[in-house]
């Protein structure tokens, strides 16, 4: 074995796209591979200290892996922090682990990883994180801001429905919409990834963010925020104040735990 990490490269996790860098710019030695279908065969070739999923394309495969007792290599899942999926989450590692199957250490969000240890799973299997966000890439860059109203969707359908009375021309307000390509409106950009929700955030005069996903990001850029939709009509936008955590603080920790 030797000291490389191995991460999965996944279609698109914000948490592990931000956990992805935060390896890549602090650790000299990181493997960034599809290992779907190839897993075994990849993993005993490379012999890494460590390798990192992501609970999403979490797979039988996988599930076998990490509860082989025969492999000795550590293996993490990220999850995602989105709220609206903070059940299934949930759900699934404790069935996991009162099948004694939790094979893995999961990187999860603060508030699952107080329900997970409360329900009684294993903290030894939990590492918890509190709004985590790539600090390499969002900043405040004190930019003058246009009068532009960033909306942060999901691919909730109700959440589109609800959006779609304030949109021109029912309303007068300048919305652009981002991360629900599948949403017909002039100023919806599609899916925004890193690089393109920080200049967006920086540029936007006030953001909703309907995912409820991306506080802590808003927070750094400074961003002014409405805390739900009808705030549109009779509110005023409020920078955040919550409890953040820069991705290179969290995987200087992993990498002490690893070590």
């Amino acid at each position: 074995m030797n000291n490389s990490i191995l991460i999965h490269k996944n279609s698109y996790s914000k948490t592990h796209s931000a956990i992805t860098r935060g390896f890549l710019s602090l650790f000299p030695n990181i493997r960034l591979l599809n290992i779907h279908n190839n897993l075994y065969d990849t993993a005993l070739s490379i012999k890494p200290q460590a390798i990192v999923f992501q609970m999403e394309e979490y797979t039988q495969e996988i599930h076998q892996f990490v509860n082989d007792p025969s492999i000795n290599i550590t293996s993490i899942i990220t999850i995602d922090d989105n709220p609206s999926l903070y059940q299934k989450y949930v759900s699934i590692i404790q069935d996991l682990f009162n099948k004694q199957a939790l094979g893995a250490k999961y990187i999860v969000p603060a508030e699952i990883y107080a329900i997970l240890v409360s329900s009684g799973v294993a903290a030894s299997k939990l590492i918890g994180y509190n709004r985590l966000y790539n600090d390499l890439i969002f900043r405040n860059e004190n930019k003058i801001r246009n009068d532009k109203i960033l909306c942060i969707l999901d691919k909730d359908p109700a959440c589109v429905d609800l959006v779609k009375q304030y949109l021109y021309p029912n309303t007068k307000h300048n919305i652009i919409m981002v991360n629900n390509p599948e949403v017909e409106y002039d100023q919806n950009v599609g899916l925004a990834f890193d690089e393109d929700m920080n200049k967006l955030l920086n540029e936007c005069n006030s953001v909703l963010d309907l995912s409820g996903s991306y506080d802590a990001e808003i927070m750094v850029c400074g961003t002014p925020a409405y805390q739900k939709i009808a705030d549109w009509i009779d509110a005023t936008p409020k920078p955040y104040e919550k409890d953040i955590t820069p991705v290179t603080n969290f995987i200087q920790n992993i990498i002490g735990y690893l070590q």
